[in-house]
């Protein structure tokens, strides 16, 4: 338990990243979901995986040791996103996290923001709860999906192979024409961000990059289809389980139930326990 010697909130530059990334590893020790353990590469990855910005990020210290920490993620057209929130076990309810929270809300707002946004977990409760309390509303559900080696739709299709940067850039004006739809991770910037080599393809009114690592699991980066049917959303998933039948697939808990999560249900694939929120706190329209 924290011995209640006041904390103090400064801009997250100012402090060491070590420290930073000590903090992180013990919040997130006994996480929903298992977190490894980062060093100093891997924080770094971490940070520019999620497109943080620290000048703009805080964290709270106690004794100079970093207690808790909210990191932002600022997105175009004028929205911000809490990338990763947290505190040390022992600091869960001083108060450092919800101050954090507020002073996030707070800058969004006066940089002139059309919104702050996060994901969470609906099963982390406590953390739902906190940003319901500060105006936080749910806008849809975000769950994840796996299919085990040949199981879903597999089906080939004439998909084009495009860059990423080319790819990067289908998502980044999909966004500007859609800018209330697509979760930070699925966007463009996430897909240049990325730290691992990725593949992109193209098939009608649909885009699916995927990561492309050594191994027998392939993950989804983004799976965007401009048509709401989600049709060739669907064929491309069908496509890419055609090409990779000895490959087990997977769809991260970034999937929105209006959009992608159909394509993944309607080819089979097994729906995963834990699901993300999609959270906002408008300011204005």
């Amino acid at each position: 338990m924290s011995d209640g010697t006041p904390f103090a909130i400064v801009n997250a530059a100012t402090v060491p990243a070590a420290s930073v990334c000590d903090a992180f590893n013990a919040a997130f020790s006994d996480y929903l979901l298992k977190f490894p353990v980062l060093d100093a590469e891997g924080w770094r990855a971490f940070v520019r995986r999620q497109g943080i910005d620290v000048s703009l990020s805080s964290v709270a210290c106690r004794y100079d040791a970093v207690v808790a920490f909210a990191t932002i993620t600022p997105r175009p057209l004028q929205r911000s996103r809490i990338a990763v929130m947290g505190a040390r076990p022992t600091e869960r309810g001083s108060g450092a996290a919800a101050r954090l929270l507020d002073e996030a809300i707070a800058a969004s707002e006066a940089r002139g923001d059309r919104w702050i946004e996060l994901e969470a977990f609906a099963q982390n409760e406590r953390a739902v709860r906190l940003y319901r309390s500060r105006g936080f509303e749910s806008i849809d559900e975000m769950p994840g999906f796996i299919a085990a080696p040949s199981e879903g739709l597999g089906q080939d299709a004439d998909v084009i192979e495009v860059s990423n940067e080319d790819a990067a850039a289908w998502a980044c004006a999909f966004d500007r024409e859609h800018s209330a739809y697509l979760p930070w991770q699925v966007g463009g910037e996430a897909i240049l961000a990325a730290v691992v080599p990725l593949r992109a393809w193209r098939l009608g009114s649909a885009q699916l990059v995927f990561q492309v690592v050594d191994g027998a699991t392939l993950t989804v980066q983004s799976l965007i289809d401009r048509d709401s049917a989600q049709r060739d959303a669907l064929r491309l998933v069908a496509a890419w389980r055609h090409r990779y039948p000895a490959h087990t697939l997977r769809a991260p808990q970034i999937q929105r139930a209006s959009g992608p999560a159909r394509a993944f249900t309607d080819a089979g694939w097994t729906r995963q326990p834990l699901h993300q929120l999609l959270m906002r706190r408008p300011f204005r329209d």
